[in-house]
């Protein structure tokens, strides 16, 4: 199986960046290897990002149980937009566990479906500097408009579980994809990032 360490559309990046409390790169390891100069085409972009992508089990930094934050886990199905070499549609899966439910493996509390996100993935690569962790890596724009949807408050209540106001309204969001071919492996990272190590960054795997 390949893995992917990531996404929301600010969900795909708030729910997947949240998970880990935003975006970032560490400071503790020494970069190594820069991305390559040369263009990164669309199609090749896209069949690398395609398929189904499961993260692994993490806290949620937006969604509580009480007064405590519950534990979530992401489904990301990502597949090519018609007509278009550029476009990725995704669905979103979000399931939500107990705080204390480390590993995901008890009773789901909800489960919340995004089935609406896009991004547009840029045909050039970012001059990026990475980690050890990452060689040979390549970072590209990944643009996803804004999304509309319920908003009511500072919070909103369903199923016995707290969420913002806000949550599901996404505004315009850039970020980056740093997908590795030597190990399968894909980031989802600020757009403002200039490097970029894969520590800060929860993991998903390619089912």
């Amino acid at each position: 199986m390949k893995i992917i360490n990531s996404f929301t559309v600010a969900a795909f990046s708030a729910v997947i960046l949240s998970a880990c409390g935003g975006g970032g790169s560490s400071t503790s390891t020494t970069p190594t290897a820069t991305a390559p100069a040369t263009p990164f085409g669309a199609m090749d972009a896209l069949d690398s990002y395609v398929g189904t992508w499961i993260a692994n089990c993490a806290t949620s930094t937006l969604v509580k149980a009480g007064a405590a934050f519950v534990k979530q886990k992401v489904t990301t199905t990502l597949s090519k937009a018609a007509n278009s070499t550029t476009v990725l549609a995704a669905v979103l899966e979000t399931k939500f566990y107990a705080p204390a439910d480390v590993g995901c493996t008890g009773a789901v509390l909800s489960t919340e479906t995004i089935g609406n996100a896009k991004w547009t993935i840029g045909t050039a690569t970012k001059s990026m500097t990475f980690g050890v962790n990452l060689v040979n890596a390549t970072a590209v724009n990944a643009s996803a408009p804004a999304v509309g949807g319920i908003s009511a408050g500072n919070t909103i209540t369903l199923n016995r579980l707290t969420y913002p106001g806000n949550f599901y309204t996404t505004p315009l969001n850039t970020d980056l994809f740093v997908y590795s071919p030597e190990t399968g492996k894909l980031y989802t990272a600020p757009a403002s990032a200039s490097a970029f190590d894969t520590v800060a960054y929860p993991v998903m795997i390619k089912q």
